[in-house]
């Protein structure tokens, strides 16, 4: 059994020799998106073997959490992540600063920790945003970040493709959906699998700090819209996407 995720396949010059050695190996491949499998096939042929996507939430369980309107003063966003370039934190940062500049209030909540942290808190004190954003860096605890979750109203991580880097798929967004959450999610990779957009939530192009803004504008203002994504993302997690389900299907196709 493979389970293939996502970038590893986009650098076929480094990767091609060991992966070709494990797809023969292979019976059965499971890709964590559709976005990976038309990678892989896009170099490799897998016509011998028995494929299929799996999205991979595996870890995900289905919880007694029912969906509740946030009555927040200030809309809470929250983003839990490594800090690493591709996760346009720092895109949503200089959108942030518009938003505030246009008189919109929010809070930010951001845990993780990677080689772009010490860049993102320089550069929210250069764009005096101190007061909107907290860093609580690396949570290990689940409970904890729990609570940060359920206390917000939007999950952000536009993520997009840097090079070889690229979102496989983001669990980050379904952990998020579990409670209700509606995510601002890029268009590239996998994320575009995890996020549907204009229904779980947005996918916005984070390098168009127009079309970024206009999103995070919109997430801010419209409660409406907000609620409905929400609704919607906790109704797919708990009908397509939690540990019982996935699992269920993982064991289903490999079943000799």
């Amino acid at each position: 059994v493979l389970l293939a995720h996502g970038q590893e396949y986009l650098n076929k010059r480094r990767n091609k020799k060991r992966i070709s050695e494990s797809l023969s190996r292979t019976k059965f491949l499971i890709c964590s998106s559709k976005y990976t499998l038309n990678l892989i096939k896009s170099s490799w042929d897998i016509s011998k073997l028995k494929f299929t996507v799996i999205y991979p939430t595996y870890h995900i369980k289905k919880s007694k959490h029912k969906y509740f309107q946030r009555n927040n003063k200030k809309i809470n966003f929250v983003s839990i992540c490594r800090i690493e370039k591709r996760k346009g934190l720092l895109e949503s940062l200089k959108s942030m600063k518009l938003i505030l500049d246009r008189g919109y209030s929010f809070k930010w909540d951001i845990i993780g920790d990677g080689p772009e942290l010490n860049a993102l808190k320089n550069e929210s004190i250069k764009l005096n945003l101190q007061e909107n954003i907290i860093f609580h860096g690396k949570i290990e605890k689940d409970n904890k970040k729990e609570i940060l979750l359920k206390k917000s109203d939007i999950f952000l991580m536009p993520s997009f493709q840097d090079k070889y880097s690229v979102e496989g798929f983001g669990l980050s967004y379904v952990e998020a959906a579990k409670f209700g959450i509606p995510s601002i999610a890029g268009n590239s990779g996998g994320a575009k699998e995890a996020i549907i957009n204009n229904n779980t939530g947005w996918c916005a192009n984070t390098q168009d700090n127009e079309e970024l803004t206009s999103i995070l504008i919109e997430a801010i203002t419209n409660s409406k819209l907000r609620h409905f994504y929400g609704k919607n993302a906790l109704k797919r997690f708990e009908s397509e996407l939690n540990a019982d389900i996935v699992t269920n299907q993982l064991i289903d196709f490999i079943k000799i």
